[in-house]
């Protein structure tokens, strides 16, 4: 579970941080220029620079040609023009408060903020390790220099964004400050016992009626613990599939194939299959066929959890609910491949108590109760600043 203050204002600080990998940008040829004042924020300038970069990288991730003639996207271009500028308005706002209220970036602020880099370098290599992984590509994985290759995949995209790494650590360590002046803001507000409860009670009764909650399941459903082993199917062979059924619609065909290909594995399937029905060690023989990285996950390592609607191919979670502790399953087969699966443990449904889920509810609770009043407070910033906007220079 993420800690309070990860989670914290997470409304508020999406929309003080929405672009901040927006950076300045690189101006076109011909574009206005930079120092051109766009809004004054009680007499502090907004400059166009401040907002083109941001402006050019919505335009970017929303694949918008900005020399389009389409009417359509023009009116959205005009949109998105509106939505930059009133953020970056109640973004300096939001700054002068703070710098009012006597916060400020300090030394311990910039090296959490270099620490908080180094994990999303971090964090890229393990994305782009595990995406090989996926893959296939494990023979080339040991030459690889994961670090290296997520620094300069980061180095890229701030450089096309016309930031550096300096720049966008000072974005994390204002992104810190924020954070830390909004936990001090509202401190003293929380939920009673009482609060806790009343939610408790109606999340229970809505799931008992199967509807969605605003929380993790309170009433834990039959679930089954399992291992598999999977010959996989080519990964060209699955993009193909894809291919045909998502992309173009032809699903006869897509079956066609698949059947085609998973007949080109199956006798390896069946071979794998009676060594595991024959009693070999199913650790083992993971060990020794699997294919599916997941089975070798430190975060899998008692297995998969799979219930109804647990996100499972629907094969292979209907295979495995009707599996019985340590019976293996006969071939499943699936756009993956051949599953082979065992069954480790059966856990019946049970409902979660009260205590068992109150400190994740109130954490919950107090969030939300949390957002809302700073969404009032920054409200009435918005409300008592003086805003001049120049929507014509644009």
């Amino acid at each position: 579970m993420k800690s309070k203050k990860s989670l914290l204002f997470a409304t508020v600080l999406a929309l003080f941080f929405s672009f901040i990998l927006g950076g300045c940008g690189e101006k076109p040829e011909g574009e206005k220029d930079e120092k051109v004042v766009i809004a004054q924020v009680n007499g502090e300038d907004i400059f166009y620079d401040e907002f083109y970069g941001i402006y050019n990288y919505a335009l970017t991730s929303q694949g918008i040609d900005p020399e389009t003639e389409d009417e359509e996207q023009l009116s959205f271009m005009e949109e998105i023009k509106d939505k930059i500028l009133e953020d970056i308005i109640t973004r300096k706002i939001m700054l002068q408060k703070m710098k009012a209220d006597g916060y400020e970036i300090t030394d311990e602020t910039m090296k959490e903020a270099e620490k908080r880099y180094n994990d999303i370098i971090e964090m890229t290599s393990m994305q782009m390790q595990i995406q090989e992984q996926m893959q296939g590509l494990g023979d080339s994985m040991e030459e690889k220099d994961y670090k290296k290759e997520a620094e300069e995949y980061i180095t890229g995209e701030l450089k096309i964004m016309n930031q550096t790494k300096e720049d966008y650590i000072g974005d994390l360590a204002e992104e810190i400050m924020a954070n830390n002046y909004f936990e001090d803001l509202t401190k003293d507000i929380g939920t009673s016992d009482e609060e806790i409860r009343s939610f408790y009670d109606k999340e229970l009764e809505l799931q008992e009626i199967g509807e969605i909650g605003e929380i993790d399941l309170l009433k834990n459903p039959d679930q089954t613990r399992v291992k598999h082993i999977l010959i996989g199917l080519p990964e060209e062979a699955k993009s193909e599939y894809e291919n045909l059924y998502y992309q173009e619609g032809k699903y006869e065909e897509a079956e066609s194939f698949l059947e085609e290909k998973l007949a080109e594995i199956k006798p390896k399937a069946e071979e794998v299959l009676q060594k595991a029905k024959n009693g070999e060690d199913f650790e083992a023989l993971i060990d020794e066929y699997g294919e599916d990285p997941g089975m070798e996950s430190e975060d899998y390592k008692d297995g998969y959890l799979v219930n109804k609607g647990s996100g499972f191919v629907p094969e292979f979670e209907e295979a495995s609910l009707n599996l019985e502790v340590d019976e293996i399953s006969d071939l499943v087969p699936t756009m993956h491949g051949y599953h082979i699966i065992k069954a480790y443990e059966k856990i019946e449904e049970a409902i979660f108590t009260f205590e068992e889920k109150r400190d994740e509810i109130k954490e919950l609770l107090d969030r939300e109760k949390k957002n809302e009043f700073v969404e009032k407070e920054i409200d009435k910033w918005i409300e008592g600043a003086e805003v001049v906007k120049y929507r014509d220079k644009l």
